[in-house]
């Protein structure tokens, strides 16, 4: 009797860490689909190299870039 208890609590913890696993997969998938558009804003940072030009992804092609929306108040 007690066996077969064990065997129904380690069923459902391997289906909750698969569907965890599948959440964090999709997830992933579509963060990778989405995120790759191109735009075009104007760099505002005065002590840029690129002050006042407008800049975007494909302007950096072939290099690492990092991307903050922010604003100070």
């Amino acid at each position: 009797m007690l066996l077969p208890l064990k065997l129904k609590r380690a069923n459902r913890a391997i289906n909750l860490n698969l569907r965890g696993f599948m959440k964090i997969l999709l997830l992933s998938i579509f963060s990778l689909a989405f995120s790759q558009y191109n735009y075009s804003l104007q760099d505002e940072n005065s002590s840029s190299d690129y002050y006042q030009q407008f800049v975007g992804p494909s302007y950096f092609d072939n290099q690492i870039t990092m991307h903050y929306f922010g604003s100070f108040t």
